[in-house]
């Protein structure tokens, strides 16, 4: 297994320890794997992950980048949320509808809620 990993993953991290390699072989080892065409450490791709997710990388990558919910990105930056947040949140006020968009299209007493 170790073999495999090492065939597959050119540059071996601290963040492949732990991992649940034996479940990951038993479902990708009989796949082949170029290790040209695998994404470095190096390269940004997992440079940028969390924790948690960096572990979650290595099973994308395994599954021929198809499933990216594996990666969980996140596209904006907390100052984007809360700026873009409290622009919906004004535009709410201002038309005395919820700015949670499932309470404002519902019947619901939270039609018109503002939620903090």
């Amino acid at each position: 297994m170790i073999d495999w990993v090492s065939g597959v993953f050119k540059d071996v991290e601290s963040e492949m320890r732990g991992l649940q390699w034996g479940r990951l072989y038993e479902q990708y080892h009989s796949k082949s794997y170029d290790p040209a065409k695998v994404p470095p450490r190096s390269s940004g791709f997992m440079a940028t992950r969390t924790s948690r997710t960096v572990a979650a990388s290595f099973e994308y990558i395994l599954g021929g980048l198809q499933d990216s919910k594996l990666l969980d990105v996140r596209v904006f930056d907390e100052a984007t949320k809360k700026s873009v947040y409290a622009k919906q949140t004004k535009a709410a006020e201002a038309s005395s509808t919820s700015n949670c968009p499932l309470c404002a299209v519902g019947h619901a007493a939270n039609k018109s809620k503002i939620w903090s």
